[in-house]
């Protein structure tokens, strides 16, 4: 899922671990729990939170020591990137792991507006696509929902929407 317009230098420079360190941290965290439990939904969102707190100092840090406001995007553009895969991680390789998934058990997420064209200003909303295909099994049409868990790393006190799309849907208004 990485940005293909984002330096180098600004993924480096977020501070954040990738998904797979921030999704190892949780399981040592939650230790026996179930992957689905309250316990370990809580635990997803505490670290992801704080990987969003700790990628935001990171990137005013930047912004004040070397006044590239660019740069600053970059870096919160890709620390997006790191909690949404970490994410995504979760929820296909805890909550609803397959062994052998076949093409109808594929989610492709795509960013789009200012993420997706790899710049992210500080404080702008997430835009995010859940592409899914045409036929499903049930546990393709529940992964959505559990990626929701990223509306829950940016809620603040306002409530947060979160809208799920299906492509074929969305094909059929416009024909």
């Amino acid at each position: 899922m990485p940005t293909a317009t984002i330096e180098p230098i600004a993924r480096r420079k977020t501070g954040l671990p990738g998904a797979e360190a921030l999704i190892e941290a949780v399981r040592a965290e939650i230790g026996d729990a179930a992957p689905d439990s309250q316990i370990a939904r809580a635990a997803v969102l505490k670290a992801l939170r704080q990987g969003l707190k700790d990628a935001r100092i990171a990137a005013e840090a930047e912004l004040v020591a070397n006044r590239r406001g660019t740069r600053c995007a970059q870096m919160l553009a890709a620390a997006q990137d790191e909690l949404i895969a970490a994410a995504h991680l979760w929820a296909t390789r805890y909550v609803f792991p397959r062994e052998n998934p076949s093409g109808a058990e594929s989610l492709a997420i795509a960013a789009v507006g200012g993420y997706g064209r790899g710049t992210l200003a500080p404080g702008s909303d997430i835009d995010l696509l859940f592409i899914l295909p045409y036929k499903q099994t049930p546990g393709a049409r529940a992964l959505p929902n559990t990626c929701s868990i990223c509306s829950g790393i940016w809620a603040r006190r306002s409530a947060t929407q979160f809208a799920r799309s299906m492509i074929p849907f969305a094909w059929r208004a416009r024909t």
